[in-house]
């Protein structure tokens, strides 16, 4: 009952889904590229947050523990601020823009993310990965596939709810 229908629906939509090179070249970056290791405090006021970044300003090695004890973000105030390593293309550009403008040991000015204030601290630059002519195919390819797997399901979302919307019941069984 439901194999069927998301198959048909898959079926139609993958003629709507190319991988243009943009996104090819977003999604190579992204895992490939150049990563930031950095810890992070997340407060939900700027008031907080600036006194923080205040306090880091004389004591900088202190970043872990103020993570620790601060951070309102429970994942990260229970892992001293430690978070996986940030890549391009993923998250709030503006996070991205900082993380990457850091040099090792930096600790970034106060910034917003959606209703929340960061500070982060870069630990290392993580260089991108070099790939090899020979992997370059086989990458490419695994890529493109991730890319059109996940357009599709998309465009397979939003055809169902087209159809569903123009669709119109007639009551058959039980009507005299």
């Amino acid at each position: 009952d439901i194999v069927w229908p998301t198959l048909a629906l898959r079926c139609l939509a993958s003629t709507q889904t190319v991988v243009t090179q943009e996104e090819f070249q977003r999604a190579f970056d992204s895992e490939y590229g150049p990563k930031v290791k950095a810890l992070m405090i997340v407060v939900s006021s700027r008031e907080k947050a600036e006194w923080l970044a205040k306090t880091l300003q004389s004591k900088p090695d202190d970043f872990a523990q103020l993570a620790k004890e601060h951070s309102e973000d429970p994942t990260t105030a229970s892992a001293y601020g430690v978070i996986p390593p940030i890549r391009m293309h993923l998250g709030d550009p503006n996070l991205e823009k900082i993380a990457f403008s850091l040099r090792e040991d930096e600790i970034s000015p106060v910034f917003q993310v959606a209703n929340q204030y960061l500070l982060l601290k870069c630990e290392k630059q993580i260089p991108r990965t070099y790939i090899s002519s020979q992997q370059l195919p086989q990458i490419e390819e695994q890529l493109k596939s991730q890319i059109s797997e996940h357009k599709m399901r998309v465009e397979s979302a939003e055809l169902f709810q087209q159809l569903q919307s123009q669709t119109q019941i007639v009551k058959v069984f039980g009507d005299q």
